[in-house]
């Protein structure tokens, strides 16, 4: 069952038991107002009875003092309390306290008045019975004797007799006697018996009231009492469930997140097999550890992937270096030779052609050393032929070393293209390694969720939720920057690619060169067999002599235009040397500079 259904639950019972206190409250409150009404009922109908009671004593009263003394305002406040009790005047307020005394006394309203309402009338509003005006009532019935009695008591006084006719009253103590006999008590006592009885059923009344309001609010204490008990219970086992089932559990995520934020992910999560939020927690915690885990040792992994292979294309490099250097060092050094010795030959079919020229004029002016000069023009043509043909030979040296030069580069740059494949492969490794720090951080992020919706339980997860995201975003950064050197060394690798390129341009230009020069040589090599076979015919017809050295002559003439073409040509191909060796200094310096 889940936190969120048990925390339903308690709320349910909280609502059901803070409902139950409300409907107690409010019960015992109206059982105070309703108790409280029983006793100001009680109250307001002991002032009631008190008032009919003190008003029919405030009667006697004047009416005794009126005859004996005779007075009008005795008579008149024996009116006023009759008007009063029948609402024919205003009742004055607070009627209740002493009021006739203070009138007798001369103080003419002793308090304001009230409203003008009837005694029974106001009875009635307090709630007194039928029974209770019944008894009135026949107190009222019995009042007439006694009523008479003092009408005709007064009316003696005045002079008049029962019916209000002129009499000699001639003994003042008569009306005396009448208010003070027996009569007159017996009368009263007739009376007060139906208002004796009228008390004790207003009495019966009133405190059936109370007692009935005081156990009504009595049940209402025990209601409230006990809905108070069923609420501590409730907030109690709220709380035992808050402390035991979800304090305690979060305490020991806190300490296993704790740890996970200070780099120790050895400790496994407990709970992880309860069903409810702190299961899920727990769960989503050891998927993280777990996943920091196997980050760790991804990481380990790559870091030893990394080394290995930057160990292995630093060897591969360093030997390909090595091996490249040397060879385009034979080569070069062969080809420096080559060319050294082609302008030694050039300069050596230079002095021949320079003498065969020399020879030529002078055996014009001597027709006598004609044969001598045709021979030596013979031998020399002899000597430049076999200069030109070793002269050919050097020049298919070169030619091959060319090509070997070439077959170097172009496995130089089937290397650089290898190498390049590797840094591909390895910024591939790369990307797989993003995208595990992608999942991490999504993981992350998801955990960040899980901490939010814990609330203050889960602040401590989404401290360690940050963590790992910073750490998969360190991670991300640092595959961005291996990246970034792989580019470097892609683009590098490119360079040393268009460095072979050149390289590989400038053999061809050699080559071209070089096959130029063989062409020169071979015309030198016509000429100068021209030259030979002049020399045999000068020798054989003495009588051409002159024609044939005349034509020596100008041969040589172009033989020695055609050895300075040599060896301007030879001069090329050693700045065309120098710039292979530049060239391929540049790229063993950016080779070296990639490599570090």
């Amino acid at each position: 069952m889940r936190i969120s259904q048990y925390m339903f639950a308690g709320l349910a019972v909280s609502v059901v038991s803070s409902a139950a206190l409300i409907y107690a409250d409010m019960s015992f409150s109206s059982a105070s107002e309703d108790l409280n009404a029983a006793l100001e009922n009680q109250y307001e109908s002991y002032l009631l009875a008190d008032e009919l009671r003190q008003s029919s004593d405030d009667l006697t009263r004047l009416a005794r003092t009126y005859v004996v003394t005779g007075e009008d305002q005795y008579e008149q406040q024996f009116m006023k309390i009759l008007a009063i009790r029948d609402g024919k005047a205003p009742t004055p307020i607070n009627y209740h306290r002493i009021y006739w005394d203070f009138v007798s006394d001369g103080i003419e309203k002793p308090r304001p008045d009230g409203e003008s309402r009837a005694l029974l009338d106001r009875m009635k509003d307090a709630g007194f019975t039928e029974a209770e005006f019944a008894k009135l009532e026949e107190a009222k019935n019995n009042s007439d004797d006694l009523v008479n009695l003092e009408v005709k008591a007064m009316n003696y006084v005045k002079g008049l007799d029962e019916n209000g006719n002129p009499i000699e009253a001639g003994d003042p103590l008569v009306p005396i006697r009448m208010l003070h006999s027996d009569e007159y008590h017996r009368y009263k006592g007739k009376i007060m018996r139906p208002v004796d009885e009228f008390y004790q059923l207003m009495e019966e009344r009133i405190n059936a009231n109370v007692a009935a309001a005081e156990a009504k609010q009595q049940s209402a204490s025990i209601i409230l009492l006990l809905s108070v008990l069923f609420t501590i219970g409730t907030l109690f086992g709220i709380v035992a469930f808050v402390f035991l089932r979800i304090l305690k559990s979060t305490k020991h995520l806190y300490g296993v997140m704790k740890s996970v934020s200070d780099g120790s992910i050895d400790q496994s999560v407990a709970e992880v097999d309860r069903n409810d939020e702190i299961g899920g927690m727990a769960r989503i915690l050891e998927k993280l550890r777990l996943s920091l885990v196997e980050k760790k040792n991804l990481e380990a992994q790559k870091l030893e992937d990394d080394k290995r292979m930057q160990a292995q294309m630093e060897a591969e490099r360093a030997a390909f270096t090595a091996e490249f250097n040397t060879q385009i060092g034979d080569l070069i050094s062969g080809m420096g030779k080559l060319i050294e010795d082609v302008q030694d030959n050039s300069r050596r079919l230079l002095d021949y052609a320079e003498n065969t020229e020399s020879e030529s004029r002078g055996s014009l002016s001597s027709t006598t050393e004609a044969r001598n000069s045709a021979q030596t023009v013979a031998s020399a043509s002899s000597e430049l032929s076999n200069s030109i043909s070793e002269l050919n030979n050097r020049i298919g040296q070169v030619t091959t070393r060319i090509g070997d030069a070439t077959a170097v580069s172009t496995s130089a740059s089937e290397k650089m293209t290898e190498l390049n494949s590797m840094a591909d492969s390895i910024g591939t490794v790369i990307g797989l390694i993003q995208d595990i720090a992608e999942q991490t951080n999504l993981l992350a992020l998801n955990a960040t969720i899980e901490a939010a919706r814990a609330g203050e339980a889960g602040k401590g997860f989404a401290v360690v939720a940050a963590e790992v995201k910073e750490l998969a975003t360190q991670t991300s950064k640092a595959t961005d920057e291996i990246r970034t050197q792989i580019e470097a060394i892609q683009g590098s690798t490119g360079g040393s690619v268009d460095a072979i390129r050149q390289i590989n341009d400038i053999l061809t230009e050699m080559k071209t060169f070089v096959e130029d020069l063989a062409g020169s040589v071979d015309q030198q090599h016509q000429a100068t067999g021209e030259i030979a076979n002049a020399a045999e015919e000068s020798t054989a017809n003495a009588d051409s002599m002159a024609d044939s050295v005349s034509r020596v002559g100008n041969m040589t003439a172009e033989n020695r235009e055609l050895v300075s073409q040599l060896e301007e040509q030879t001069k090329q191909l050693g700045d065309s040397s120098s710039r292979i060796q530049g060239a391929i200094q540049e790229f063993l310096h950016s080779t070296s500079r990639s490599a570090a």
